[in-house]
């Protein structure tokens, strides 16, 4: 029969510890037990000789004040008077008994004991040659301190009792003892941190040895004493890595989506997560449109399951849908429900192109592009957002959750509170929120802001955000406004104000680098070129145009990047129909032709423009293709293309130049923070990202992927949605659970 081998802690402690380890800690923890024992010693003597120290002072102190006390009476004062003020002083120290002699060593009066100590005995010619110095002896029975003092020609004995001096070396060996439990916590860290020598070791080793086998995927670098351990080892990990992935962030939002006893949660965003389109052959076509939206609050539900609702622009979105819109997704491996509504188009421009985009987009973002506010537009803004309230209370049960997105349904909220207040609601505003005066331009700010106060929850992105909307709230509606508590008292109701910072999934999809590769050859870009990335949508307040001048100002300082260096932009068409974004398109494009007919080849072209969208998979392969991102927006509430590309970094070989007006500023300390209005800055930081060392780029890169791996968007989901699951405890004892015969009447009063 064959021998079994030990088992992996046992060959571990024998390849990698081993006897000398074993003395190694046995050294040290009896030098730890030696230290002890030294400091225990030289605490008690130093405590003894103060403890002396400190109670002869005292004792001649005492002594020196009742001897001023009685020569104050001496001089004049009777044999029976003296008496009496010796009586009243030993009344009043309750360790001091008196004793005061004539020049011819006469007993004149005394108290106590002092009556027995005699004015020419021993101890009393001994105490007068001390010269008012404190001296021990014992008195019969008693153990005292006499002190001896001349008054005149009289001489006054000050005896006291020493039983306080024992109380005090009582205290003294409670404060060793103390000391001696100290010592001994001491030496067990000692031994525990002699111990810990062994396993640290151990764990070099083991590092030195994944390191190998990642290096060669052999194992004829390994000792062959440490063969087993290491494929032991090799196992483990492996064992480690499934096992965290499995109990990721996922899994935690699904552990906390499953506190939700029935009602799972409901998302209302404008833009749908897919969308089906009608091909050129007339075949189905499964798009994803390119939104940060997307990208941060898909995962919630893929997670934890439920409705997303949104609008249906899809060419074959309908007929794509069952007869109340609905459809699984994602397509592949259904998920969640997404739940289309159907808009005329007229309302749909209107409250989208009109209000949403033409008016509150310029009003919120600090671009400098004059809002538009038009009553039709804000009267089918109106209709639209009852027809989501509707759609929300369709889908809520009683125990939903309901996260309304963005600010095209600020008027939801209330909508849903009117109906069916028992349903806990958030609103997450994902762009900025300008200060109250910018506010005041909207001229139905009052209503919109009674809108978002229905709202059990509302969010942004940074904490000046929740500032200048409770400063908002304060200046245009009666309400109580709580800066402690970041939170807002209207109408009897209470929403809370919070800063939710939201992220991108962990771990992040990211493409190989050999994607990326394949992606720089089908463009035509050297192998060694630098090349910079921007992914955004066509719009005005991303810092395009800023991106490009500053790349023309690089070019022309530093015409050794011809050939070198390489921009490519991609710009997803967006809200072509409002003529501002027309003339943006336009002027894009004519500034990417500028600095191409100034600075380019018929090799070689510096900026690359592309305008057309993008899937989530497509852009990966740029952040696999690029060596460095250029995400500068003029005014941006988070900006997930900052997150994405720093999470899809991989190898930590990268760089971004980020703006410091994007709200991932205050979290990706990493990236080369710029302002986008200063081109010169902007070319500077660019040439510094083409010309980084690879430590510098890896060590920031390093430092940014961390800080989006600690806060992932399942961890921004999971403080929202622990949030809205507090309210709804507080409160769910006021409301009664909606029956389904009650959905009905909810309905009728959003449609009154």
């Amino acid at each position: 029969m064959s021998r079994q081998q030990p088992n992996l802690p046992l060959r571990i402690w024998n390849a990698l510890v081993g006897p000398s380890w074993l003395r190694d800690g046995i050294i040290v923890s009896a030098g730890a037990l030696l230290s002890a024992g030294l400091i225990f010693g030289v605490l008690y003597d130093a405590s003894d000789a103060a403890l002396r120290r400190w109670s002869d002072r005292d004792l001649n102190r005492r002594a020196h004040l009742i001897g001023v006390a009685v020569a104050s009476h001496a001089q004049s004062a009777s044999p029976a008077a003296m008496q009496k003020a010796l009586d009243s002083l030993s009344a009043s120290e309750d360790a001091a008994n008196l004793a005061l002699c004539s020049a011819d060593r006469t007993l004149i009066a005394a108290t106590g004991v002092g009556r027995n100590l005699g004015c020419n005995s021993g101890l009393g010619r001994t105490a007068l040659r001390t010269h008012g110095r404190s001296l021990r002896a014992r008195l019969g029975e008693r153990s005292v301190v006499v002190t001896a003092h001349t008054i005149g020609d009289s001489t006054l004995f000050v005896l006291q009792d020493r039983s306080f001096v024992d109380t005090r070396r009582k205290h003294l060996l409670q404060v060793l003892a103390i000391s001696a439990e100290v010592a001994v916590l001491a030496l067990i860290v000692l031994a525990r941190a002699g111990s810990r020598i062994g396993s640290r070791r151990m764990e070099a080793m083991a590092r030195s040895i994944v390191r190998q086998m990642r290096a060669d995927g052999s194992r004829e670098n390994v000792p062959a004493e440490l063969r087993l351990l290491a494929r032991d080892v090799r196992d483990t990990v492996e064992h480690l890595r499934v096992e965290t992935q499995a109990v990721g962030g996922a899994e935690r939002l699904r552990a906390l989506a499953g506190a939700i006893p029935s009602g799972g949660l409901v998302v209302i965003a404008n833009r749908e997560p897919y969308a089906h389109e009608y091909g050129a052959d007339g075949e189905v076509i499964v798009k994803r449109p390119a939104s940060g939206l997307v990208t941060g609050i898909e995962p919630i539900l893929r997670a934890c399951g439920g409705t997303w609702i949104a609008y249906g622009g899809g060419s074959a979105d309908q007929a794509s849908s069952d007869r109340s819109g609905k459809v699984a997704v994602p397509p592949e491996a259904p998920e969640y429900t997404l739940r289309r509504l159907w808009i005329g188009m007229d309302d749909y421009e209107r409250y989208y192109l009109g209000f949403a985009n033409e008016g509150l987009w310029p009003l919120c973002h600090t671009a400098y592009t004059q809002p538009a506010f038009r009553s039709a537009d804000w009267t089918s803004y109106q209709a639209v957002n009852e027809t989501f309230a509707r759609a929300a209370l369709d889908e809520t049960a009683s125990d939903a959750m309901l996260l309304i997105q963005d600010y095209h349904f600020a008027l939801v909220p209330r909508m849903v509170r009117d109906a069916a207040p028992h349903v806990v609601t958030s609103l997450f505003w994902h762009i900025p929120w300008p200060n109250s005066e910018v506010f005041g331009i909207c001229p139905w700010k009052d209503a919109l802001l009674e809108g978002m106060t229905g709202a059990d929850v509302v969010g942004f992105h940074t904490k000046q955000y929740c500032l200048n909307f409770l400063d908002t709230l304060q200046r245009y509606l009666e309400c109580r406004v709580d800066l402690e508590e970041m939170s807002v008292t209207h109408r009897g109701h209470r929403t809370l104000v919070r800063t939710y910072p939201i992220s991108v999934e962990w771990p992040y999809p990211a493409a190989p680098r050999e994607e990326g590769a394949a992606v720089r050859r089908a463009l035509g870009i050297p192998v060694d070129a630098h090349v910079s990335v921007g992914v955004d949508r066509a719009d005005y307040t991303k810092g395009l145009l800023e991106r490009v001048a500053a790349i023309e100002v690089l070019l022309e300082q530093n015409r050794s990047l011809a050939d070198k260096y390489v921009f490519v932009q991609l710009a997803s068409p967006t809200r072509t129909r409002i003529r501002r974004y027309q003339q943006f398109t336009d002027e894009l494009k004519e500034a990417v032709e500028r600095v191409n007919a100034r600075f380019g080849t018929d090799s070689w072209q510096p900026i690359i423009l592309q305008m057309r969208t993008f899937s989530p998979e497509q852009v990966r392969e740029y952040y696999a293709m690029a060596d460095s991102a250029l995400v500068t927006p003029l005014h941006d509430g988070m900006n997930l293309v900052a997150k994405e590309y720093a999470a899809s970094c991989d190898d930590c070989d990268g760089v971004l130049v980020l703006s410091s007006f994007a709200g991932a500023a205050r979290e990706l300390e990493g990236a080369l923070i710029v302002n986008p209005y200063d081109t010169q800055q902007l070319a500077d930081a660019i040439l510094r990202a083409v010309r980084m060392p690879l430590a510098e780029r890896r060590s920031r890169m390093q430092s940014m992927r961390a800080q989006i791996a600690a806060s992932s968007i399942y961890d921004w989901s999971e403080k929202l949605l622990t949030d809205l699951r507090d309210v709804r405890q507080s409160r769910k004892r006021f409301w009664p659970k909606r029956s389904a015969s009650s959905a009905g009447s909810h309905t009728e009063v959003i449609a009154g």
